[in-house]
């Protein structure tokens, strides 16, 4: 049986729903890949269409629905991609209705009755989907009778047109059990990395799940609070994979929590080291400060890491209690002190629009982020996503402005307001910040001198006029 899994556009009337008058940053649907790799294994045939990588229009995905005889259609969304998940699902079910449809992601993971309710949507898969998925494709294999699709956890169906929700899935405890992504059904590897020093970089994961309790952050939906591990010896054997096959020159570990185990970082460094593996590495995602000891800032560096991001939120130590961030202001400052000591680059991410906000706290926010000076700063408009703590607060309070989920994505205007600020005022706090960051004769100094490899100045000017359009 053949499954195809599409990655949903991001745009709508020709404006990024993710990015905003940032236009084009387009990054591999790794979820996509690792189910389709889940798929592989257990035997199905498996595409991937990756709509706006492949430019891909609505009859190319008929007709390989018709050539392949597709049964089964995934499709993963984000908050910001769930109308343009459904808008594709209609389309798809408007030419081809006996086609069945399966939503998964972030947002079906939040909110997976009310994503069931479009017609268009036979199944929703809560959490991780690599098991799931499979139990669903040998379902619908066999018929999509009722009483089969009821064994599978973390799978919501209609029976008759009625929502059926089934048990919860516990998350995949043996993370070496699953295959590496399936990146050969990515059929353009032209994927963008912002501030990428060399190229070509692909992403990896190490870890899943995430203990910390901030109230703003929805990953617990999905992979659950407790931290899984991938072997050291796993871990290599993908960035082999990746230097061999794709000559790969640059690694990000996108995990949410790389740097939490100390033994795993350890030995991920050693196994790197061991085998003479030469790739430089990226820490992009953020990790938290409070767990970046000297001695693992210093074997991040040891295996080739080059750059590490520190989640922050804000300046203002109240702001971050609110938000159960579980961080001081002092953490802050030693860990991105020590990293600049030790020779990595720092990034530090803030939000704007946290409960609490006020003027006041934006403007020590912003001086919070020119005294740790790190070499790149990006400032957010926080986002509520439905299904967060954030999110029912501020709900409660009548500060949500808008409800529409294209509206959700942090590079966009804001939705919500505080008790201080209105939705206008967040934004105009993103905009200050970044000037009064980047317009510094010192710091502008330092990001010319950064741009140190070809692939990096073609990436900065890239996205230094689209922030210049946006009125920074």
């Amino acid at each position: 049986m053949h499954v195809l899994l599409i990655q949903p556009s991001q745009y709508k009337d020709e404006v990024s729903l993710l990015y905003g008058k940032l236009g084009s940053i387009e990054q591999p649907p790794m979820g996509l890949a690792m189910l389709a790799a889940a798929l592989l294994e257990a035997g199905f045939d498996v595409d991937i269409v990756d709509i706006d990588a492949q430019k891909s229009t609505l009859q190319e995905i008929l007709s390989v629905i018709d050539k392949r005889q597709t049964r089964l259609v995934g499709l993963s969304a984000t908050t910001p991609l769930f109308k343009s998940a459904v808008r594709l699902s209609g389309q798809i079910k408007a030419e081809r209705p006996e086609i069945l449809i399966c939503l998964g992601g972030y947002h079906a993971s939040m909110e997976p009755l009310s994503c069931l309710e479009p017609s268009s949507i036979d199944f929703v898969v809560r959490g991780e989907g690599e098991e799931a998925v499979v139990e669903l494709a040998r379902a619908v294999a066999e018929g999509a009778a009722a009483e089969r699709l009821s064994q599978v956890k973390g799978l919501f169906f209609k029976d008759q047109g009625k929502p059926v929700e089934n048990p919860e899935r516990e998350p995949v405890m043996d993370l070496d059990s699953l295959p590496m992504p399936a990146r050969h059904l990515l059929m353009n590897q032209n994927y963008t990395y912002p501030d990428t020093k060399y190229s070509p970089a692909f992403p990896v994961y190490t870890s899943r799940g995430c203990p910390g309790k901030c109230s703003f952050c929805l990953q617990h939906y999905v992979s659950g609070r407790r931290l899984r591990l991938r072997s050291a010896s796993k871990v290599a054997d993908e960035l082999e994979h990746l230097v061999s096959k794709y000559g790969a020159r640059e690694i990000h570990f996108w995990d949410d929590m790389f740097s939490t185990n100390k033994k795993h970082v350890f030995a991920v460094r050693d196994e790197i080291k061991r085998r003479g593996i030469k790739v430089a590495i990226s820490f992009p995602a953020g990790i938290r400060v409070d767990t970046a000891s000297v001695e693992v800032l210093e074997a991040m560096k040891e295996m080739g890491g080059y750059s590490v991001a520190f989640g922050v939120e804000s300046g203002v130590q109240e702001i971050l209690d609110n938000c159960k961030k579980g961080i001081t202001l002092s953490e802050v400052r030693e860990a991105v002190r020590n990293a600049k000591k030790i020779g990595l680059e720092t990034w530090c991410f803030f939000m704007f629009g946290l409960p609490g906000e006020t003027v006041e706290t934006v403007r020590r926010t912003i001086d919070f982020a020119i005294e740790l000076d790190p070499d790149v700063v990006k400032f957010h408009v926080f986002k509520p996503f439905p299904g967060s703590e954030v999110y029912q607060q501020l709900k409660a309070q009548g500060l949500i402005l808008d409800f529409d989920p294209e509206k959700y994505a942090i590079h966009t205007y804001p939705i919500h307001r505080t008790a201080s600020m209105s939705a206008q005022e967040i934004f105009q706090a993103q905009q200050l910040a970044y000037r009064s960051f980047y317009f510094r004769p010192s710091t502008l100094v330092r990001q010319v001198l950064r741009l140190n490899s070809w692939t990096r100045v073609k990436n900065n000017v890239s996205v230094g006029f689209r922030i210049l359009r946006m009125g920074f």
